[in-house]
């Protein structure tokens, strides 16, 4: 359970062991530890907060063949290993590096290599 200690083979954040430190907020994380869909329902409606607030959504291009399979393959290990809420979490920390000003940082912000460049 939720005690604030990981379990073995998996790993917490400095972050995490906050959340479990606070009475009041690890209340909210025993709650979605029980129920991973109102996790996303919560998630899926802040989320759209902060789109309609100026966060806008950025245009994607069509994905290469070689993408889609990179995500039907991600989507097979992550049900398989049933890690989706700690990649939602990931993201969620890469994407708040976002800087407005110069357009750096966010999702994009940690690839490893330029297009073409990997595999």
């Amino acid at each position: 359970g939720c005690k604030g200690q990981a379990k073995e083979g998996q790993l917490m954040l400095p972050s995490d062991r906050a959340l479990m430190s606070d009475d009041h907020l690890s209340a909210h994380v025993r709650a979605y530890a029980a129920d991973q869909q109102a996790f996303f329902a919560d998630f899926a409606r802040a989320f759209a907060k902060l789109q309609r607030f100026g966060m806008a959504p950025v245009p994607q291009p069509a994905l290469s063949p070689t993408l889609l399979y990179a995500r039907r393959v991600l989507k097979r290990l992550i049900a398989e290993k049933k890690c989706g809420p700690i990649m939602i979490r990931l993201s969620w920390h890469d994407a708040a590096t976002w800087n407005a000003k110069d357009g750096t940082g966010g999702a994009r912000g940690c690839m490893r290599h330029q297009t073409g460049e990997a595999g």
